[in-house]
């Protein structure tokens, strides 16, 4: 897995969700980056974090992933809270502010971390799981406890058909016609020169003044 990118995306994504005001728990942070992976196959046929993510209980989820998150240099985990029965929340909180760094990142980076966090960071979790479970192609072929498999993601990279060869002229019009094609182009234009008549601009006295203080001036 890719540490070092996981902690930029990390930081970089609860670093905006706290300057806008967007609370970001574990359960929804999981979700983003798995979004950001997939987003990033489409573009460039692989995952961007590397992580080993399995189909579990309900959705997508990578262990090592939110181990290796919770690490992040200047975000600290703050401690689980029971809003429900048997759902807990997690969230986080900057402990020290630097810089994005996914704003220093290469543009194929920034590209797909900045389209999930725009999309679907303000979004209500209940309709990013919705999405994540039932849209994206990884998993709705998923199998329980199985990895899952980002090759079912169309490919959204441009495909550029090679250069059509350039026809090759002298396999299809025989050398004589050639020769007389030339003959008969280079005889028209003998018999039709090209006149090369110049122009005559009248000058007034007042626009010869003004050209020749021009001309001083240079």
């Amino acid at each position: 897995m890719n540490e070092p990118i996981v902690h930029d995306i990390c930081y970089s994504l609860l670093s905006r969700a706290a300057r806008d005001k967007i609370a970001i728990g574990t359960t929804k942070l999981v979700k983003l980056f798995y979004l950001i992976d997939c987003e990033y196959y489409r573009r460039h046929g692989k995952t961007l974090t590397e992580a080993p993510w399995i189909f579990y209980h309900y959705g997508p989820y990578a262990e090592e992933l939110v181990t290796v998150a919770h690490k992040t240099f200047g975000v600290g985990a703050q401690d689980k809270e029971e809003f429900e029965e048997k759902k807990f929340f997690r969230g986080y909180q900057i402990q020290s502010w630097r810089s994005d760094p996914i704003e220093k990142a290469h543009f194929s980076i920034r590209g797909a971390v900045d389209a999930v966090y725009q999309n679907w960071a303000g979004v209500d979790l209940e309709l990013v799981l919705d999405h994540v479970y039932f849209e994206t192609p990884p998993m709705l072929q998923a199998k329980r406890f199985e990895p899952l498999d980002f090759s079912l993601i169309p490919s959204g990279r441009l495909h550029c058909a090679p250069p059509e060869q350039a026809r090759n002229f002298s396999n299809v019009i025989p050398a004589n016609q050639r020769d007389a094609l030339r003959a008969k182009l280079a005889a028209s234009a003998a018999r039709h020169p090209i006149a090369r008549t110049p122009i005559s601009v009248p000058v007034d006295e007042s626009l010869q003044a003004a050209l020749t203080e021009m001309g001083g001036r240079d």
